[in-house]
């Protein structure tokens, strides 16, 4: 497997991956999100009612009577302040099931005590949970239609990045390698890139061929030399057997042994 093919698989997997594991805590991350903005909300609601009190007094809500009670058409928000016998009570985020028009109800509650005309008074700020699952849910959807698009743009980022950065690689492979043949007496043009790991890859490669190339001239030399220099005693002596066998006087027996010594320097003349 070609080393683009196997970052391009790389790539591929560890981005489904990422994505996979985002997608299955995402339903928790949202959850916790939609609380702690829930929560903010509450504060908020908290600050402008006290506000409101400071500025009113406590009669623009209680009107002279000892509690107070308001909720939203659908029951998604309510409020409540009413008098309390304790002393101090710091900001309370609680999630409880509230009677709200005979319908029982969970809420996310925030519950604040304070003191206003000599008297304390406990201020609860609610919110339905479902209501909150909702938005919990819709922030999930809108999360997973962004994260999509985001995923497949960043994958296929990556794998064009990937292939322009191996680009030079493949020139190296196909020019160094593929095309050329031995000797290599005609080099490829000098690798145009800014990586320094593929640089010093091709000029080592082409330092390793010019090497090969002068070892083989060397040995061709030293082949041809060696050739002509045991040529030259290996004709004379071709020579002046010849010129023994020419003779008359020879017996049948001497005769033989300078065939067989002719036939032995043929074979080494040849070799």
């Amino acid at each position: 497997m070609r080393l683009y093919t196997k970052l391009a698989l790389f790539t591929t997997l560890s981005t489904l991956a990422v994505l996979i594991l985002f997608v299955v805590l995402l339903p928790q991350i949202m959850q916790k999100v939609a609380f702690a903005n829930t929560n903010q909300a509450l504060l908020q609601q908290k600050k402008k009612v006290l506000q409101q009190i400071n500025t009113t007094g406590i009669d623009y809500y209680v009107g002279g009577d000892s509690a107070y009670g308001s909720y939203s058409m659908l029951k998604d928000e309510y409020i409540s302040l009413e008098h309390t016998e304790e002393k101090t009570l710091t900001d309370t985020l609680i999630t409880e099931q509230r009677l709200v028009d005979r319908d029982t109800i969970n809420y996310r509650i925030l519950m604040h005590s304070f003191r206003s005309g000599g008297q304390m008074y406990l201020l609860e700020i609610g919110k339905k949970t479902a209501s909150i699952s909702a938005d919990a849910r819709a922030l999930q959807q809108t999360a997973i239609y962004i994260l999509l698009p985001l995923a497949l743009l960043i994958l296929l980022i990556q794998i064009v990045y990937n292939r322009y950065l191996l680009k030079p690689l493949e020139y190296i492979i196909r020019s160094r390698l593929l095309k050329a043949s031995f000797p290599f007496n005609r080099q490829a043009d000098k690798l145009k890139s800014t990586t320094y790991d593929f640089l010093y890859l091709d000029e080592s490669i082409s330092r390793l061929m010019q090497q090969i190339n002068y070892a083989f001239e060397k040995e061709r030399e030293f082949t041809s030399n060696a050739s002509h220099e045991l040529m030259t005693p290996i004709s004379i002596l071709q020579s002046k057997i010849e010129n023994l066998t020419e003779d008359e006087s020879l017996s049948d027996e001497q005769y033989k042994k300078l065939e067989a010594t002719m036939h032995i320097i043929r074979r080494l003349k040849k070799l």
